[in-house]
């Protein structure tokens, strides 16, 4: 493990390469193979917060930091889920507004979780000797059919 190895920059360096390409997704257009990558790498970064980073917070009481970012992480998916919907039946526009809604949401939950949640996770890591999770994270693989906590579809 690198000396200088920071959780929080290899999460927030997630956001913004999902962000970049959510706006590249508004402004030229939706490739329905890009779309999906994006989308997956967005599902792949939530799994790495609910499995990892936030189990060590809520096991060092602070577990309320977490409980709103995983209803935002349940908003989320049911939105990525709307845009697999749409692509599937090549409705675009409602595709291209659902990306642009999924955008606006990330801007706001990525700002709560960059001021909230990643100061403190290699400080927590560090603080009480879990260096696995470093190792933990480089391996890891997206289960597959994992869904996030609040990610189900909910009765209207």
């Amino acid at each position: 493990m690198k000396e200088n190895y920071s959780v929080a920059r290899l999460l927030e360096n997630q956001h913004r390469d999902i962000d970049d390409a959510l706006k590249n997704m508004v402004g030229q257009g939706l490739e329905v193979p890009d779309c999906s990558h994006a989308l997956e790498r967005l599902r792949f970064h939530i799994y790495l917060e609910e499995a990892f980073i936030f189990p060590i917070l809520e096991n060092r009481g602070a577990g309320e930091w977490t409980l709103n970012l995983k209803q935002d992480h349940g908003e989320i998916w049911r939105c990525m889920e709307s845009f697999h919907e749409n692509s599937r039946e090549r409705a675009c526009a409602g595709s291209r507004k659902t990306v642009s809604d999924l955008h606006d949401m990330l801007r706001i939950h990525d700002d709560k979780e960059e001021e909230l949640i990643y100061p403190v996770v290699d400080v927590f890591i560090k603080k009480y000797k879990l260096a696995s999770t470093f190792i933990e994270i480089d391996s890891a693989r997206l289960p597959e059919n994992w869904i996030c906590l609040f990610g189900e579809a909910r009765d209207s």
